[in-house]
C-alpha cells in the first residue's frame, strides 16, 4: 500500500477508564470542526479500569507533533497507523452488542431476532457514520427523546448532524404525525441515513414530506436552501461542543417560540459553557442526560 492510497488513519491509546472522555475530547480537536475523526473506546481489561482509545481520522493524517501535544498530559505512549480503505466500521459494529435505551432497542441486522416485547425496534447499519447506539451521547439522546414522548407533540423535527440517522430515525417512529428533516455536511453520513431510514421504514418518498417520514439534505449546519424559513418545534443537535456554540443563533432564529431542543456531544465538564452561549438566547435548562462522563442537555424557552 502507497500513501496516496491511504485514507483513514488510526490513532491509539490506552488510558484509565475516568480519562477516556478526556482523551477523546483532546484527539477531537486534531481533526477539525468540519472532519472530526470517529471513535472506538472499549474496555482493555478484565475489569474495565483501563481503557482503549481509537480515533479514526479520514483523509490526511494528523502531524505527529500535533498528537504528542493534544496527548501530553495523559502520559500515555500512542500509536498513528494507516487503515486499509473499507467499511471498518461496519465490519466492527457487527460484534457489537444491542443496546437498550428507555423503549428503544437499537441493533443491527444479525441481532434482529433479539428485539424484546414492546420495544421500539432501531435497525442500525452504521457503516461509515457515526452513531451506532453505542456511545454514550447517542444514547443520552435516545433517553432524552423517550423523555419527551409524553411531553411534546411537535409537528416539524430536525435532526442538526444526523450521521448514521439513528436520532432522527427515532423520532420518527415516536411522533408519527410529525414530519422531520435529517442534514449532514457529510454526504456519505446522508446516504447512509437514508438507507438506515429505508431500513426501519420511514424514509420520505418524493415532496412534501409526509408524517412520519424523514426528508434527507446535505448541509452544513441549518443552512440548507431545500428547507429554508423551516421552523422546528424540536430540534436535536448531537455534534461538538464549538459548533453547538456557533450554531446557537442561527437555532435560536429557526425554532419556534415555545420549541425545545436535545444538544449533545459535549462532556460534562463543557456543559456551562454550552449553556451560557444559550442562556444568551433566552434558553432555559429542561433536563440533562449524563453516561461515562459525556452530557445531553434539553433546553426550552
Amino acid at each position: 500500500m502507497t500513501v496516496q492510497e491511504i485514507h483513514t488513519w488510526k490513532v491509539s491509546l490506552t488510558v484509565a477508564e475516568a480519562m477516556a472522555p478526556a482523551a477523546e475530547e483532546a484527539l477531537s480537536a486534531l481533526g477539525g470542526e468540519d472532519h472530526p475523526p470517529t471513535f472506538a473506546s472499549f474496555e482493555a481489561d478484565e475489569k474495565g479500569y483501563v481503557w482503549t482509545v481509537e480515533a479514526y481520522y479520514f483523509g490526511n493524517a494528523p502531524e505527529e507533533q500535533a498528537i504528542d501535544n493534544a496527548l501530553q498530559a495523559f502520559g500515555a505512549s500512542w500509536s498513528l497507523t494507516p487503515v486499509e480503505d473499507a467499511d471498518w466500521v461496519g465490519q466492527s459494529l457487527r460484534l457489537l452488542a444491542p443496546v437498550r435505551v428507555g423503549r428503544f432497542f437499537v441493533h443491527g441486522r444479525h441481532d434482529a431476532d433479539k428485539i424484546p416485547p414492546f420495544a421500539a425496534p432501531l435497525e442500525i447499519e452504521a457503516g461509515q457514520a457515526f452513531g451506532s447506539g453505542n456511545h454514550e451521547t447517542t444514547q443520552s439522546c435516545l433517553a432524552a427523546i423517550d423523555w419527551l414522548r409524553d411531553r411534546a407533540s411537535p409537528k416539524l423535527v430536525w435532526d442538526v448532524g444526523c450521521g448514521s440517522g439513528i436520532l432522527a430515525i427515532a423520532m420518527a417512529k415516536v411522533w408519527r404525525r410529525a414530519r422531520v428533516i435529517a442534514s449532514d455536511i457529510d454526504p456519505i453520513a446522508v446516504r447512509v441515513a437514508r438507507q438506515n431510514a429505508g431500513i426501519n421504514r420511514v424514509a420520505a418518498i418524493g415532496r412534501p414530506i409526509m408524517p412520519g417520514r424523514i426528508a434527507f439534505i446535505t448541509a452544513a449546519g441549518l443552512a440548507a436552501p431545500q428547507v429554508a424559513g423551516c421552523k422546528p418545534d424540536l430540534l436535536v443537535a448531537n455534534i461538538l461542543l464549538n459548533p453547538l456554540i456557533k450554531l446557537a443563533p442561527a437555532i435560536a432564529a429557526s425554532l419556534t417560540p415555545d420549541g425545545v431542543m436535545v444538544l449533545s456531544g459535549i462532556l460534562q465538564k463543557q456543559e456551562a459553557a454550552l449553556m451560557a452561549a444559550y442562556r444568551g438566547q433566552g434558553f432555559f435548562l429542561l433536563k440533562r442526560f449524563r453516561r461515562n462522563g459525556w452530557s445531553a442537555l434539553v433546553l426550552t424557552r
